[in-house]
């Protein structure tokens, strides 16, 4: 799924934005076997004004995986809320 992985973000700015990540449970169960795989100790998913940026953090580095368009990132927020049974409806305040 992620066919794409760099620690050069020169390298990863001409990689085309993914419109369609597919089904979001799939996509979300992969990139944390992929974590998992390169023993990654963080999850970055950062929001840009183009796009939205998913890198790894393994052993003090970056490695860029994906850019997702932001209709994809609202897809990804909510699985990720719902897989730490917070409320998918609240945006506005902090939830523990």
């Amino acid at each position: 799924m992620f066919e794409y992985k760099t620690k050069k973000q020169k390298e990863f700015d001409n990689v085309n934005i993914n419109g369609d990540v597919g089904d979001i449970t799939e996509y979300t169960t992969s990139l944390f076997n992929l974590a998992i795989e390169l023993k990654a100790s963080d999850i970055h998913i950062e929001p840009t004004r183009d796009y939205v940026l998913i890198r790894l953090r393994e052993s003090g580095d970056f490695i860029y995986v994906d850019k997702i368009a932001h209709d994809e990132y609202a897809k990804l927020l909510s699985r990720l809320k719902i897989m730490s049974s917070l409320r998918i409806d609240e945006k506005q305040k902090p939830q523990d």
